[in-house]
């Protein structure tokens, strides 16, 4: 693969024409990804790479290119996606995986990070506001823990019979009244 060819596939990639001239963000920073691949899989000189950044349109130096490859690091630290798009290219230059599909992977990751914060946060609510029954029960003296294993019973059973029975008010009766 050559230069032109891992341009294409950079721009295929993300839709960034790396020779563009522009300084927003993106166009940067992919830049900077063609730059390193150049200079460090491809072992180009900072001159070559200025060279074809010319001959393509965008007006560079031999400095520029230092610079961009120098910054590759840090941009990279912001936007994993060069991370990946710089994984994608082996050192013959040929992509590895889909990476669309990686990045699509990627964003369900992070949507799941965010929701495993969210459940250890209530979780963690929920801890603090439990009695724990537990604790109750590891209080009841011994010699009276068969009298409240009795009542807990008949408690469930209660609330079992509660929501099955389907009691009517018959004429002006409330079920206190009535007993």
């Amino acid at each position: 693969m050559n230069e032109i060819e891992i341009a294409k596939k950079i721009e295929e990639l993300t839709g960034i024409n790396v020779f563009k001239n522009t300084r927003k963000r993106e166009y940067v920073e992919m830049r900077s990804l063609y730059c390193y691949i150049l200079r460090k899989k491809y072992r180009k000189t900072f001159e070559s790479i200025s060279d074809i950044m010319q001959k393509n349109g965008k007006k560079s130096d031999h400095s520029t290119i230092v610079h961009a490859v120098t910054m590759y690091k840090q941009y990279e630290k912001n936007n994993k996606d060069l991370q990946i798009i710089n994984d994608l290219f082996s050192v013959k230059g040929m992509p590895k995986i889909d990476v669309s599909n990686a990045i699509h992977q990627i964003s369900i990751i992070e949507e799941l990070k965010g929701e495993v914060k969210t459940l250890k946060y209530k979780l963690k609510q929920y801890k603090d506001n439990v009695k724990p029954l537990h604790k109750l029960i590891d209080s009841i003296p011994t010699e009276r823990q068969e009298e409240a294993y009795k009542r807990i019973d008949l408690m469930i059973k209660g609330w079992s019979w509660k929501y099955e029975d389907k009691c009517e008010v018959i004429s002006g009766y409330n079920s206190v009244e009535a007993y």
